[in-house]
């Protein structure tokens, strides 16, 4: 039961990571500017939403298909892995956005390949450390990569604050 909880819990930390980072790293260059700033903004927000969905839907499916597969097919791992894939995917399935319904079909893949690695791994009484660097690794790389490439923000003196606010301009920005 412990090397359950360990399994589903890191799965759950590294695909809500990954997820998160992949989708707010992806949004960029489709015709607005790059900033850093909102990179880290909605990752942050992503981590949240894509970690809560995570934990209460992601943890009860692969529970529910871990005691299926191993009570009906012998513990397939194959059968196990595209299991997730497939009821990861289900519940954004009817939504307008496809790429929505990859990304939840992605993240329920790497959540059911990070605890297949981590079960036979630790079936070996090998080490499990690797998957904990793969998130942290990925973002500092991502960091490095809208930090090099951001545009600065655009120059706003204290003048032209007080000067818009009294014209009565709306800003749109």
């Amino acid at each position: 039961m412990d090397n359950m909880l360990y399994r589903k819990f890191t799965a759950f930390y590294v695909s809500t990571f990954i997820i998160s980072i992949l989708i707010s790293a992806s949004s960029f260059g489709q015709g607005e500017p790059i900033y850093l700033d909102s990179f880290l903004g909605w990752t942050y927000i992503l981590l949240f939403v894509v970690g809560g969905i995570i934990l209460i839907y992601g943890n009860l499916i692969s529970i529910g298909i871990e005691y299926v597969v191993n009570r009906w097919m012998k513990g397939n791992s194959i059968i196990f892995i595209l299991l997730h894939g497939l009821l990861g995917g289900l519940p954004v399935i009817w939504s307008q956005h496809w790429m929505l319904t990859l990304y939840a079909s992605g993240a329920a893949l790497l959540y059911a390949l990070v605890d297949r690695w981590i079960y036979y791994r630790s079936s070996r009484d090998k080490h499990t450390w690797q998957v904990h660097t793969i998130a942290p690794i990925l973002f500092l790389i991502l960091f490095a990569i809208f930090m090099v490439k951001s545009q600065p923000l655009p120059p706003y003196s204290a003048e032209e604050a007080v000067a818009i606010a009294i014209s009565g301009e709306v800003i749109d920005s």
